[in-house]
This record gives C-alpha cells, sequence and structure tokens, in this order.
C-alpha cells in the first residue's frame, strides 16, 4: 500500500505486462515515483526500472494530434495505414491520450524513423524496451524490416504469429 497499488494492481501488471491503458501505465508511473522515495532510488536508476516496463518517468508534451494534424497526405489513406478508426483518429487529435500501440501505428503510417518514433513515445510517457516482447518484436522489425506500405501489417502478422498483442487493428 505505500507504493500507492494494490494486489489487484500488481496482479493486472503481471498478466497484462503489455498493457498501456492510459489508467495502467499512469499508476505504474506513480508507483515507480514513490518506489524513488521509499527506497533511495536515484533518478535514472528509477528511470531504468521504468524502462523495462516500456515507460519513461520523463514525460513530454503528449501531443500526437500535432503530428497527425503535420500529415500532408490523406487522412482516408492515414486511416488505412494505421489501421486506426477515423473515430479515434480524431480523438487524438483532439488530445485523447493514446495508447503505445496506437502511437506506434500512427508513427509507422506516417512513415517515421526509429528516432522519431522513440522521441514521440517519449513525448507521451512510452519507450521502447527490450524486456517486453511486444517492443522486442517492433524494434527488431524497425532495424531489418523493409519499410514499405505493408510494414504495419508485417509486424503485426510477427505478433500474432507469436500470439502478441498486435498494433491497432481494426476488424
Amino acid at each position: 500500500m505505500m507504493l500507492g497499488c494494490n494486489k489487484t494492481d500488481v496482479s493486472r501488471w503481471e498478466t497484462n505486462p503489455c498493457s498501456t491503458h492510459v489508467s495502467v501505465y499512469k499508476k505504474k508511473q506513480k508507483t515507480v515515483k514513490k518506489m524513488m522515495d521509499l527506497l533511495g532510488l536515484k533518478r535514472n536508476e528509477a528511470e531504468r526500472l521504468i524502462n523495462r516496463a516500456g515507460l519513461t518517468l520523463e514525460q513530454g508534451d503528449g501531443n500526437i494530434g500535432a503530428a497527425i494534424a503535420a500529415y500532408k497526405g490523406s487522412i482516408r489513406v492515414l486511416i488505412a495505414k494505421s489501421q486506426i478508426s477515423e473515430r479515434m483518429l480524431q480523438y487524438y487529435r483532439n488530445g485523447k491520450a493514446p495508447t503505445k500501440q496506437a502511437i506506434l501505428a500512427v508513427a509507422i503510417a506516417l512513415e517515421y524513423t526509429e528516432d522519431e518514433i522513440k522521441g514521440l513515445l517519449h513525448d507521451n510517457g512510452f519507450c521502447l524496451s527490450a524486456s517486453l516482447p511486444n517492443d522486442a518484436v517492433v524494434l527488431w522489425a524497425l532495424r531489418k524490416l523493409p519499410r514499405d506500405g505493408f510494414f504495419l501489417y508485417k509486424v503485426n502478422e510477427i505478433l500474432g504469429d507469436l500470439e502478441l498483442p498486435m498494433l491497432m487493428t481494426r476488424q
């Protein structure tokens, strides 16, 4: 209880380590910040700890809407390439906090480089962590697969084959 989480939170995090639901990652950030104080962790130690969960303590403006607004192409094409519904894309443009999967899908659809993707994730409180299977697959794909119009589909195919959550697929 001193860390601001209960057994249910810990159980949920254990069974869903890749979860990036807003309320979950905010709780994880809050818990690590409390751990920092309780255990006397230095800022960089706490940052390394939370990075293993695919999160970051330092967060930028978190505005994915600006990245979407800066897109010069057709919104319909962006929707098709990112596999995000028009409604959710509109929510993000209006300031709704996106999940990590949504940020990755939009950044891939916008054809961002690996560094640009990492920057956009960091601005929203996330990072790519080699400790998480999903992130490891995305990192590998960013470095090894050709960045063509089917890149997101290829990443999702690998994630699906490994029975991991996919990036923003619409049925």
